[in-house]
């Protein structure tokens, strides 16, 4: 199952970390994908889905 594999391989933002254009967030449970078009330039962005932290992956 596709969902049970990106669990093993979960990615969050560290702290110190900027999220950049073209990174993605993937949600675990429903596999929704959020792509980031424009960054805010916090230090750190977790988006949540379906109650859980999305996963992070790196442009």
């Amino acid at each position: 199952m596709k969902n049970e594999k990106s669990k093993d391989k979960k990615k969050s933002v560290k702290p110190d970390q900027k999220v950049k254009k073209g990174d993605k967030f993937t949600c675990d449970s429903c596999g929704m994908v959020i792509a980031v078009d424009d960054p805010c330039g916090c230090d750190a962005c977790n988006l949540v889905c379906c109650g859980q932290d999305m996963s992070y992956s790196p442009c």
